[in-house]
């Protein structure tokens, strides 16, 4: 080969490297993203009382059987919460009856704060009722990896994707009455739980310092014995958390077998 046409060859090569660079690229920036949320499995610390922990959370899910209703006191035990993934926005559970017409309250301990990123304000509210800002979800244990039956959140947690989880609006693909009130979703993805002393993150947020009533109805005849799958929900802002699709990463490593190839080649 002389070497006006090895020039012509190599540059070719070299177009060809960019253009595969350019595409891999593009793949990893654009492909769609799945987002992950904390969710911690729940321990029985006493009967009818369900705990979580780790290093940034710590939660609690206390439940009791009034006549035919199941309550459940949720609570964010952190002492201050400084990032949105640390609001505590619901949980899954299994119970062995027949649950319906879910609510939620806010007790009298505790209050709705909305801070102002702007103006670094926080203004304080006690509505009487929580449910246009939660959904629920009933039948999932088959979908729900084992999270069970049960699962209400405020955020929108999508247990139909796989793992990790996306998050998609509550329930929007599988239960046309998953808002409290009876809407197709959720009033927005805030109203997460902070810690007794409040939450210290940096956007506005809408948030319940620091725990919520879940009632219930259908528990006739059974016990708190009868609860299990506890799993805890965080989170009220996922995009900053984004996990490539099993798609994306076969694409990015396709595209950089292609790339070692070409370079292979190019040498020879």
């Amino acid at each position: 080969m002389n070497e006006k046409n090895f020039e012509k060859r190599s540059k070719i090569m070299k177009t060809k490297l960019s253009i595969l660079i350019i595409a891999v690229c593009c793949v990893v920036v654009f492909a769609p993203r799945a987002y992950s949320a904390p969710i911690l499995e729940g321990f029985e610390s006493s009967s009818g009382t369900w705990i979580a922990s780790d290093a940034d959370r710590d939660a609690e899910a206390i439940f009791s059987i009034d006549g035919d209703i199941l309550e459940i006191e949720l609570t964010n035990l952190a002492a201050l919460t400084n990032e949105n993934a640390e609001l505590l926005v619901g949980l899954f559970f299994g119970f062995s009856g027949t649950l319906t017409n879910p609510s939620v309250v806010l007790l009298n301990n505790s209050v709705v704060c909305t801070y102002d990123k702007q103006a670094q304000t926080t203004t304080v509210s006690t509505p009487s009722t929580l449910n246009g800002e939660f959904g629920y979800l009933t039948g999932i244990n088959g979908i729900n990896g084992g999270r069970g039956d049960y699962g209400i959140s405020s955020s929108g947690l999508d247990p139909n994707t796989p793992d990790p989880y996306g998050w998609d609006g509550f329930g929007s693909v599988i239960n046309s009455n998953e808002n409290l009130m009876g809407n197709d979703v959720p009033n927005g993805r805030d109203f997460g739980i902070s810690g007794p002393n409040g939450w210290a993150g940096s956007n506005s947020l809408a948030y319940i310092q620091n725990l919520v009533l879940i009632e219930w109805d259908g528990a006739t005849g059974l016990s708190v014995d009868d609860i299990d799958q506890v799993h805890f929900l965080y989170g009220t802002d996922y995009d900053n958390v984004p996990i490539p699709e099993p798609t994306t990463m076969f694409l990015f490593g396709t595209g950089l077998i292609g790339l070692a190839a070409l370079r292979r080649k190019n040498k020879k």
